[in-house]
């Protein structure tokens, strides 16, 4: 019986070594990026003065990194799959996202879950994919960059992931902004570190800007900890309109535009629930932009066979513009769920 304890205690202390020497690694090897740095903005082949009384299309669509096409689930969500099966199936969902956008013909392009290095994608850098499948310029900021995580069981390993933009238009400058982190220590040494992505255009012949963010904001926390990065990008949207500049936050929000519920309810408690957005969450002079009558987003408690009342819905991706801005049409752009857990927002929209 002795010997019994004695093999016991072995592994114990084998396997507390051993957690405490990952922690030691991923805190050597955290990502700790300032509050705000200058990224790299590359021009494409176009790369046009933002002009008022212009009419522009834009795009927003969270990519799923290429692996949550319609035949997967997801095991935060309530699934069990971890990543893709095969190299295959990412390359097929990356060539029928980028042939939906290229359709699109937009000016200006966010994507959110875009990674450039990463084990749960086979290592494929998408944003280079993107980039010059759209032949467009682009802004990359990192919001997952940890050499392995070690959940779940297999783990995902090692992440490289962020927000991509991609424009037609000449950006002066583009930064990445830092949100409130919503993990606590040891978890957020391996877990993502949510940010904005802000680019300032030049308007032609003027002195103000339109200022482009792209984001995608916390999912699995409090809504507390939501409301506070909502908080630091409403602040800066509104500091920026006292500027005289024009502004448009797009991307994935993670909470419900107002009176999605009424389209999509809630019909299962034990699928991930969104929080909601509010007209009284916005300053003055902003408003949220997106399509009521198209779900953005579906529930990855399952694979996906083409039968929306066996899933929860969202209305979960779109904008908030400024009150300088004319918006032409929002809409949702249904490729039912085939390449991604998310779908296309496109918005019209005209500075005046």
């Amino acid at each position: 019986m002795r010997g019994f304890f004695r093999v016991l205690l072995t592994l114990l202390i084998i396997i507390v070594v051993a957690a405490a020497a990952l922690v030691a690694w991923l805190w050597i090897a955290e990502y700790r990026p300032a509050d705000v740095e200058v990224v790299t903005a590359t021009a494409g082949v176009r790369h046009d003065f933002v002009q008022t009384g212009k009419t522009y299309h834009i795009v927003t669509l969270n990519t799923g990194y290429g692996g949550l096409d319609r035949d997967r689930d997801f095991f935060m969500d309530g699934g069990s799959e971890v990543m893709p099966e095969s190299r295959d199936e990412v390359e097929e969902n990356l060539a029928g996202m980028l042939s939906a956008l290229y359709g699109q013909q937009a000016d200006l392009v966010l994507l959110q879950e875009v990674d450039v290095n990463s084990k749960r994608s086979y290592h494929i850098d998408q944003a280079d994919y993107y980039t010059r499948g759209l032949s467009m310029g682009r802004a990359f900021a990192y919001n997952f960059k940890v050499p392995f995580v070690p959940f779940p069981i297999p783990p995902i390993g090692k992440v490289e992931s962020g927000l991509l933009t991609l424009s037609n238009l000449k950006v002066e400058e583009a930064q990445r902004v830092s949100l409130p982190n919503a993990h606590p220590w040891p978890i957020s040494l391996a877990n993502l570190k949510r940010v904005l992505l802000v680019e300032y255009l030049p308007v032609d012949e003027s002195d103000r800007k339109l200022v482009l963010i792209n984001l995608h904001l916390e999912a699995y926390t409090s809504g507390e900890a939501r409301q506070k990065q909502l908080d630091v990008l409403l602040d800066i949207m509104e500091s920026e309109r006292k500027k005289g500049n024009y502004v448009i936050a797009g991307g994935d929000f993670n909470a419900n535009f107002p009176g999605a519920e009424d389209w999509f309810p809630i019909t299962d408690e034990n699928v991930w629930t969104p929080g909601d957005l509010s007209p009284d969450d916005l300053p003055d002079g902003f408003r949220f932009v997106y399509d009521p009558g198209v779900p953005t987003c579906r529930s990855l408690d399952k694979a996906y066979l083409g039968n929306r009342r066996e899933h929860v819905m969202y209305v979960i991706d779109g904008y908030i513009v400024s009150d300088n801005i004319k918006v032409n049409g929002a809409e949702t752009i249904d490729l039912n769920f085939l390449y991604t857990d998310h779908q296309p927002v496109a918005m019209d929209f005209t500075l005046i």
